[in-house]
């Protein structure tokens, strides 16, 4: 009796199945106790810090339209954002798949929440973590010349801190990449990608997340009419096809939405 061989081909897409399912159950098991666990035992609360389900089946889904393959985030925490992202890069492409996080309070204050949730799911050798600063970290991923496909900010979100790190990633996204940028409700993410709509040639994705043109309306007739039928305070960027060569005394004013 000869015996039925699946090949590597299968083999690989068998077990990438075998982890997607793991993922999807870990995120399962985090949503119903609406806690993530730190590596001392220390509880954390999923919000309102972690992303809620909606928009992580919202980031995951322009993950996968992407055809992503390689992701990297800013601000990791209890790596809510990363495993629906490597769920969907998983499925996209189950060998390449990986993704970088950054988040310098990984250790310190999540108790490696994160790394947990990863390890959990199966899918802790398909991280890359560093406990660090983006600004310190970005750099050495310039220096190396990494490439990702779609990128992820959630850090620090002082204006100076979202700029830095909306200028640093856009330098490791492949042309034509996508970086998502959580949290517009606040005043100062909203600045920095106003100001990189206006000065650094990206455009923002409206079918992929929240319309810019629109934060006048939340200005005037406030946040709770209009951000419902926005997608989860989100702005996807698309990177130019060709780098940006601006003239060294560039500016193009902005006004804070």
């Amino acid at each position: 009796m000869q015996r039925k061989d699946l090949g590597s081909e299968g083999l690989v897409n068998k077990q990438a199945e075998s982890l997607t399912t793991n993922i999807g159950r870990t995120l399962d098991s985090l949503f119903a106790a609406g806690k993530a666990v730190g590596e001392d035992g220390s509880e954390f609360d999923l919000f309102p810090i972690g992303l809620r389900l909606p928009q992580g089946n919202a980031l995951a889904g322009i993950a996968a339209r992407e055809g992503a393959v390689r992701t990297i985030e800013s601000g990791f925490a209890m790596g809510i954002s990363g495993l629906f992202l490597m769920k969907a890069t998983m499925e996209t492409a189950p060998r390449e798949a990986e993704h970088f996080a950054i988040d310098p309070s990984e250790k310190s204050y999540w108790k490696n929440a994160g790394l947990c949730a990863f390890e959990a799911a199966g899918v802790r050798d398909r991280l890359h973590f560093y406990d660090d600063n983006s600004e310190y970290v970005l750099p050495r991923l310039i220096e190396k010349k990494e490439s990702f496909d779609l990128g992820f900010i959630d850090g620090n979100h002082r204006f100076e801190g979202a700029l830095m790190d909306l200028t640093l990633m856009q330098r490791v996204m492949k042309p034509g990449g996508l970086i998502v940028v959580d949290d517009t409700w606040m005043p100062s993410v909203r600045a920095a990608i106003q100001y990189f709509i206006e000065n650094m040639g990206v455009t923002a994705v409206t079918e992929y997340g929240d319309d810019p043109k629109r934060w006048i309306l939340k200005r005037l007739f406030g946040s709770k009419s209009v951000r419902k039928s926005t997608t989860s305070n989100m702005v996807a960027l698309r990177i130019a096809d060709e780098p940006v060569e601006l003239p060294w005394n560039a500016f193009h004013p902005f006004s804070i939405k």
